[in-house]
Order: C-alpha cells, then sequence, then structure tokens
C-alpha cells in the first residue's frame, strides 16, 4: 500500500471543549493546527495551561519493517515560554526594618492569541493588554493588626508559585508599556513608613519553548533586578541589571 499519511499531534488533548485549553484545536492544510482567540483568562499567571506540538510527520507510508511497524516518531516542543520569579530582601538592610510585599505585577502583558503550527508555529496577539498578578505563597501573610493584613512579610527570599507558562510576545521597546511593577512597604522600629513602587523594563522578549527567571532583591529604596534565560527548556544568554532609584 503506497497510501501516505501525516501526522500532526498537540498536548494537552481532550475531545471536548472544556478541556485545560478551554478549546479544540482546530486542523487545516494550510494552517495546521489552530487555536482561535485563545486566552490565559486567569489574573494568576501560574494557573495558565503549558500548551505544546510535535513537529509535524508528513507523508508517512507504512512499513512492513517489524521495529518501525506502527510507530510514528513524535517530539514535541513547548509553544509558551515559562516565567519564574525569586524575590529576596538584601542582606545590608538592618535587622529592625520590616519588609511588607504588596504585589508584583505583569502590566499590560498580553494574555490573549490567536495560533496556527504551519508553516511554522506562531502566535498572532489579540493586543489585549491585561496584565497578570505574581503570587509568592512561601511569604507569612501581614501582621501589625490590619494594617498590613494583605500584605506579605519579606523575611529572606520567596519564589513564586509553580512556574508560569505566558504567551511569547515582544516586551521590549521605547514605547512599550508592558513592565514588572512591584509595590512594597518599610516599617519597624525607628523607621520610617513608606510605601515604594518601582516599575522594572523587560530586558528580552518572551520566546516560545524559553525559560526566563527573574532575581528581585529589594533594598531600602531600590531593586536589584537580576533576569536571567536558562537552559531549562532552550539554551539562551543571561543579563544582569542594577534598577537604581530615581534621583
Amino acid at each position: 500500500d503506497n497510501t501516505k499519511i501525516s501526522f500532526f499531534a498537540y498536548s494537552p488533548y481532550s475531545v471536548d471543549s472544556d478541556s485545560n485549553l478551554g478549546q479544540t484545536p482546530g486542523f487545516s492544510a494550510t494552517d495546521g493546527i489552530t487555536l482561535t482567540d485563545y486566552e490565559h483568562n486567569d489574573s494568576r499567571c501560574e494557573n495558565n495551561v503549558d500548551f505544546m506540538i510535535a513537529a509535524p510527520q508528513k507523508d508517512q507510508k507504512y512499513s512492513s519493517n517489524t521495529e518501525k511497524k506502527g510507530t510514528v516518531k513524535t517530539v514535541f516542543s513547548h509553544q509558551m515560554s515559562q516565567v519564574n520569579f525569586t524575590i529576596k530582601r538584601d542582606v545590608s538592610i538592618a535587622e529592625q526594618v520590616k519588609l511588607y510585599l504588596t504585589s508584583v505585577e505583569l502590566v499590560d502583558v498580553d494574555r490573549k492569541a490567536d495560533f496556527k503550527s504551519l508553516p511554522n508555529p506562531a502566535w498572532t496577539l489579540k493586543n489585549d493588554a491585561t496584565g497578570y498578578i505574581v503570587k509568592f505563597p512561601d511569604l507569612a501573610k501581614g501582621e501589625n493588626g490590619t494594617e498590613y493584613a494583605d500584605d506579605q512579610i519579606l523575611v529572606a527570599e520567596a519564589k513564586s508559585s509553580t512556574p508560569a507558562t505566558m504567551l511569547p510576545q515582544t516586551l521590549t521597546g521605547e514605547s512599550t508599556t508592558k513592565v514588572i511593577k512591584v509595590t512594597y512597604k518599610i516599617d519597624g522600629t525607628g523607621v520610617a513608613k513608606e510605601t515604594v513602587t518601582r516599575e522594572l523594563k523587560f530586558t528580552a522578549d518572551w520566546v516560545a519553548n524559553t525559560n526566563y527567571k527573574y532575581n528581585l532583591t529589594i533594598k531600602m529604596n531600590e531593586i536589584l533586578f537580576e533576569p536571567s534565560i536558562s537552559a531549562d527548556w532552550s539554551p539562551a544568554a543571561e543579563q544582569n541589571i542594577e534598577v537604581k532609584p530615581a534621583e
């Protein structure tokens, strides 16, 4: 039999439209595997679903070879970017100083897009610019009565929740409004109370199948920003950036 068959595969799979993807992917000979108006609709980025596809195996023929009989090679790759955050207080901060983390936000980061796997895998953003909130579950919640009830106490170091999968997108450029916004409060014995907000610019765009790690170190009035792009998913260069307070 000389019949040729092409194979396309994706993950996660569900037979109904209520899968973790929120929809069953479509398919066409021109665009391959497709998602329409795919959306990360939860503001907590750790709840996002990873979407993977396999390299298409085109024009496969039946093989009578016992070892190959009935097998199709499928090598999957992530179509999302993976993002991790670590936040810590600088060792130079005096012990009596207390830091309360109010929020870490990914401002104007897109959460909605269309996807097609042919001719090359690509996302088309819908420019909804909704943004995300980064959670640090290891941090204890407030103290001092109700004043800090919703804030988290930063004693040493904390990591964000399960690594988040994000839509690949452009984050850099002079006109971009996409930033990491960190808000925290300073208090303690003999210390003037202050609420500090810093906006940190991204230093690299998010690319599919790549892992990004953001290390944020809080000082009294500044944040040291050390982003890196690591080999957990796909290797890339590393960058260190110091974010200084406004003059």
